[in-house]
Order: structure tokens, then C-alpha cells, then sequence
């Protein structure tokens, strides 16, 4: 039983909602910063609560982008790159200490980025 890839992109939709709409971006932060070493603080200051705004608007625009388009070996490369590329940098958030459940999001990404690289070797 294959796992349909166009999930994630469902999933992306999800996530990136939560971060581009104001208000709700400042509390995904706040949960996201509770368990690490920086504070609460940093969690609603205007710069913060900006770059997670707009990185949440194009990755919600990206998303519903990729659920408009038939798929493509090359859409599900580029998915695959971007979610090697998010695993990376939240690992390193987690190492940084900047929050421990960076390590769980950077688990999800590199499962979607194993499901992306199976939909590449074995096309449906």
C-alpha cells in the first residue's frame, strides 16, 4: 500500500495556515519556544511574529500551488529538496536549543522527504 505524497502538501497547507495568519503565528511560536532555551519573550517580538508571517504566506501559497498543479516528477523533486532542506535547519534549531520539539518537526519533514523519494523511485 503506497501513502499518497499529495498528503504532505494537505499537511503543508495546514501548517503554513498557522503561520501566516496573525495571532495564531504568535501562539504556534510561543508553544514551538516553550520547551527550549531562549524564552517566552523572543516568541512575540514584531520581527519574530513578521518572518514567521511571511515564511508561513509563501509556504501556504507554495502549498495550495502544488495541490492546484498535476504532479510532476519535478514538483515532487522540488518537494523533496525543500522538506531535505526544512529537516536541516530544524535539526539544527534543535541542537542550537532553540526547542526541543524541533527535533519532532525535523523527524516529520525527513519522513516526508522518504515519502517524496519513494513517489520519485516508484511513480504511481
Amino acid at each position: 500500500m503506497a501513502i499518497n505524497h499529495r498528503l504532505i502538501y494537505q499537511a503543508d497547507v495546514g501548517i503554513f495556515l498557522v503561520l501566516a495568519l496573525p495571532g495564531l503565528n504568535a501562539l504556534a511560536i510561543e508553544l514551538l519556544l516553550s520547551t527550549g532555551q531562549l524564552g517566552d519573550a523572543i516568541a512575540t517580538h514584531p520581527l519574530v511574529l513578521s518572518l514567521c508571517g511571511i515564511a508561513g504566506c509563501l509556504g501556504l501559497g507554495l502549498a495550495l500551488i502544488r495541490l492546484q498543479v498535476a504532479d510532476s516528477r519535478q514538483i515532487v523533486g522540488l518537494s523533496l529538496m525543500v522538506k531535505v532542506l526544512a529537516s536541516g535547519w530544524l535539526f539544527y534549531g534543535y541542537i542550537s536549543g532553540v526547542s526541543q520539539l524541533m527535533l519532532w518537526l525535523a523527524v516529520m519533514d525527513v519522513l516526508g522527504a522518504l515519502i517524496f523519494l519513494m513517489r520519485l523511485i516508484r511513480p504511481s
